[in-house]
């Protein structure tokens, strides 16, 4: 082998294979890494997208739930302002005068006496009857609705007090 077409000896082979598999072992895990990540990142960008979706859906649903809530408030002040509970109160209140003069009437009319002409009973009762009507259409109406739409106006008409209860109590003397 003393030639100038000599061959070097073989850098691979049998006697130096642990260096080349080393390489190769590392160069398979790098592949398996670089595969791991780019599925990894293919997952979460796919997650995501399907997040994206469902709290673009999630918007949608409360945006409808909002107008919704928004036109049914809407239709209950509607219903509150055309009630018109404070008329209604105003409406009892003056009702609840009337038969009250109706009944002083009577009793200046008629003293220490029970005998009273069909007439002028009739005048009373027909007072009490329109009382009456007044407070049950303050009830009904008033019935409907919040505290907060009401504010100061009362949920129910309180019997015991003089000023709106259309002398209730009369009724049992």
């Amino acid at each position: 082998m003393n030639g100038p077409f000599e061959q070097a000896p073989p850098t691979h082979g049998p006697g130096r294979s642990g260096r080349s598999g080393a390489v190769l072992a590392l160069a398979a895990a790098s592949v398996l890494m670089l595969v791991f990540a780019a599925g990894s990142a293919a997952w979460w960008f796919a997650q995501a997208g399907a997040r994206r979706t469902q709290i673009a859906a999630l918007e949608a649903e409360h945006a409808e739930y909002r107008r919704t809530m928004d036109q049914r408030q809407a239709a209950l002040d509607a219903s509150y302002r055309s009630t018109d509970l404070a008329a209604r109160w105003k409406a009892l209140a003056r009702e609840n005068l009337t038969q009250n003069a109706a009944s002083a009437a009577l009793a200046r009319k008629y003293p220490r006496t029970s005998f009273v002409l069909t007439a002028d009973a009739f005048a009373l009762v027909a007072a009490r009857r329109s009382c009456f009507v007044a407070l049950i259409e303050y009830n009904k109406g008033a019935a409907r609705f919040s505290d907060r739409l009401r504010g100061a106006l009362p949920g129910q008409v309180d019997m015991t007090d003089p000023a709106v209860n259309c002398s209730a109590a009369a009724w049992h003397d």
